[in-house]
Parts: structure tokens; sequence; C-alpha cells
């Protein structure tokens, strides 16, 4: 029971955010500020198989959403999910894991948009305001929900969300919206405004075309020679027989460690690959989230097998280990 009213909660609040949403689109009179989280949800739905018309996902009651697995598959073809290559009935979105996106990826083409909100500044004012996601990467944010999630927390959630948006059509002051952080970083965002931040954080991950090498990363054509086995690979980590190297010397080596990053969250090298010409896409990726990380000190990303320095001229560089050769 208590599960059931979970799941009703989250439900009622992703409607929520859909009539905001559309609310802002619809009396916004500047297009620039006609946007809002969107939840990781359908926009549209049939309510049985063979009926020929769809209606909004958050127009159907919540009861029929609450007891149907099928509103919730990430069905293929369909393009609000952004998996080209799902089949059907193999994946769904769990009810109890509330996941927005912010603005800046078009899901449905799989390209960026001219402008954006990073997930990570939302994030950080979110927790200045003792809301706490989850995760999150690059453009979207993930919650729990749980039994001892209340309605009234789900309102305070929504409300800091309306809050951040008003602060960042405004522009406001960094100082005036995450106090505590630029605190601890004075130099680099003391008198930036929120937007320019904004904007300029997207721009970053556009130019550098993150989501294409992400995609990269898992193709056939570019997974890794394995040439040494995973625990052989993790034995000569224990024993010291590695070089501890930052990314732009790795070229050619053997990995001893699991690379993780968020985003995606899942290996992209294991120990004993190669990180050969095949691997490359690997390391430009990382080497994207390391020029990130000195672009936007204390917005990084969480990073497993890898391990920041600080260089003597005060530069942040990924270092890890690989195989003494």
């Amino acid at each position: 029971m208590l599960w059931d009213d979970t799941i009703r909660l989250g439900i009622e609040l992703r409607k929520k955010i859909r009539t905001i949403r559309r609310e802002f689109e619809e009396k916004e009179a500047d297009p620039a500020r006609r946007w809002f989280v969107d939840p990781f949800v359908p926009d549209t739905v049939r309510l049985s198989p063979d009926d020929p018309e769809e209606q909004a996902w958050e127009d159907v009651p919540t009861d029929i959403l609450a007891a149907n697995a099928r509103f919730w598959e990430l069905t293929p073809a369909a393009t609000w999910h952004g998996f080209r290559h799902v089949t059907s009935g193999y994946a769904m979105t769990d009810p109890n894991k509330l996941t927005l996106l912010t603005p800046g990826f078009d899901r449905r083409t799989g390209t960026y948009e001219a402008q954006g909100v990073p997930a990570p500044v939302i994030s950080q004012y979110l927790r200045e305001n003792q809301i706490v996601p989850e995760k999150n990467d690059l453009n979207s944010m993930l919650f729990l929900l749980t039994p001892g999630v209340e309605s009234s927390k789900a309102g305070t959630l929504l409300s800091a969300l309306v809050a951040f948006k008003r602060l960042h059509d405004d522009n406001v002051l960094l100082e005036d919206v995450i106090p505590e952080f630029v605190k601890r970083r004075p130099h680099r965002y003391t008198g930036r405004r929120l937007r320019d931040l904004c904007a300029e954080m997207h721009a970053f991950y556009r130019d550098n075309h993150t989501s294409d090498l992400q995609r990269k990363m898992f193709r056939p054509d570019h997974l890794p020679t394995m040439v040494m086995a995973p625990h052989e690979a993790a034995r000569q980590l224990v024993r010291n027989k590695v070089d501890y190297l930052p990314i732009d010397r790795i070229a050619g080596r053997v990995a001893t460690t699991l690379f993780v990053v968020y985003p995606p969250g899942i290996a992209t090298i294991v120990p004993g690959e190669r990180l050969d010409q095949r691997a490359q896409p690997m390391i430009d990726y990382l080497k994207v989230f390391e020029r990130g990380a000195n672009l936007f000190p204390g917005f990084d990303n969480e990073i497993q097998g890898l391990y920041r320095e600080i260089e003597p001229d005060g530069a942040i560089r990924f270092y890890t280990y690989v195989a003494r050769e």
C-alpha cells in the first residue's frame, strides 16, 4: 500500500511539472523563457493498444498509469526516450525513479539545441536549498521516490524548480543563487550571472560533441582490444606493477582500472583493455571532462578509475594507472 501511494505521488508530481511546463510555453512572451524541466515519460500514449488516437500522458487518469506498465515502456520507434534500437517489452522507466530532463538536448533527434540549462547548475542550487538529487548528468537529474516522500516534499521540489527558472531567466548574480558554492571559488564565479554560466557550460559540451563521443564509445568498431585478463590486470595494480600517468599519455597502454564516468554511468574501459585507436573516443571523452573541470571548477562529474590531480600551475589533470611495460 505504501509503495502504491508512492507511485501515485510520483505520477501526480510528473503531471504538475508537465502542466507548469505547458503554462510557460503558452504564456511567456519571450521565447528564451519558454522552458522548464520535463519528466522522462512518454509524451503521448494510447489507452489501449487498439486505440487509434493518442492522448497526452499527463491526461491519463493516475490510477490507470499506476496499474499498467505499458504507459512506462520504452517502445520501439517512439522518439521521447531517444533509444534507437530498443525491443518491444524490453525496458520501461521506473515509476519510483523520478528523472527530470533539463533543456539543451533534443532526445527526439539526438542533437544539441542552441540554448540549454545544464543539470549540474540546477542540482547545485537544489543542494544549497536542502534538496539533494540522487544523481545528475549534463541534462538530467534523478530523484528516488520512497514511502518517506510526502506530498509536501514533492511540493518543495516543484517550488524550487520554479524559483530556479525565474532566477535563470532574470540572469541573477551567482552569489545570490548559489552563495556557498561561489564563496569557495570566488575568483571564478564572483560577479558572474546564472544564465550566462548556463549558456557557457552548455556551449562547451555542445561544441565538444560530447553526446557524439558518448555514442561512439559503445559502437562495435570502438570496443577496445582485450590483451590481458581483467583479473590479471587488476593484479598488476595490486602488485604496483603500474605507471601513474595523465590521460594524455596513456595511448597504447593497458588499463588496470575500470573507467566509469557519469554520464553515462556505465563502464567504458575495463582492466586488461589496450587503450589503442579503437579506444580513442573513450580517451577523447575523458579529455572533454578534464577541460570542463578546469573551465567550471566545482561542477565535477563523478568519475571512477581516474584521479584528479592539481598541477603546480593550478590546472586539474586526470590520471590513471596503466600496466607497466
